[in-house]
């Protein structure tokens, strides 16, 4: 299994743990969305290092939103039949499936995981702040021009399609340097004509 399947895995883990586990997976996804466009503002890093796309619902992280949507299945999708270890979907509803208690722990466990502690303080923050807030709710934050200016919804809408979201643009609306964006990008292994 890949790094970035095992991080996706491991916030997930977190988000639902802090939500007594289980949690509108729309609204799961706009939180975690939230947590890496905090995480390239505080830090230049993505804690997911997942791909984006806008949809008229707001950024989807794409990896993660594969992994949701076939939860379950048996589809050729990288990590999905780790993921099953640990999820089931009901409706819109992800949840820690029952009683793997240990297995939850260990995947959240310090000896493997790849979140930081400033990751898990980002994630906590954002749970935290956005707790209260139905998945509809979530959608109407994510449209708030002056706060999420680079995610591009209503293209996406108008051409009823997902449209990819670069992490230049979103580095930009962060007012970051062409200096710290170019680092980002070689750091998370992405390139220039990637975004």
């Amino acid at each position: 299994m890949s790094r970035k399947i095992e991080t996706i895995i491991q916030i997930v883990g977190w988000f639902l743990k802090l939500n007594n586990g289980s949690m509108n997976y729309t609204k799961l996804i706009k939180l975690m969305y939230i947590a890496d466009k905090r995480a390239l503002r505080d830090y230049n890093y993505s804690i997911s290092n997942d791909d984006i796309v806008s949809m008229k619902n707001g950024p989807v992280l794409s990896n993660t939103y594969d992994l949701i949507k076939h939860t379950g299945d048996n589809a050729e999708i990288q990590g999905l039949n780790e993921w099953n270890k640990y999820f089931v979907k009901t409706g819109y509803e992800l949840a820690f499936k029952e009683n793997i208690e240990d297995e939850i722990n260990n995947i959240l466990s310090d000896d493997v995981l790849w979140l930081s502690d400033a990751d898990i303080e980002i994630i906590e923050e954002v749970y935290n702040q956005y707790k209260d807030h139905t998945y509809s709710a979530m959608i109407d934050l994510i449209h708030d021009e002056l706060l999420f200016p680079e995610v591009k919804w209503k293209q996406a809408e108008i051409y009823s399609t997902s449209i990819p979201m670069d992490f230049i643009t979103l580095m930009k609306s962060l007012n970051k340097s062409d200096d710290t964006i170019r680092e980002f990008l070689h750091m998370s292994g992405r390139s220039i004509t990637d975004d």
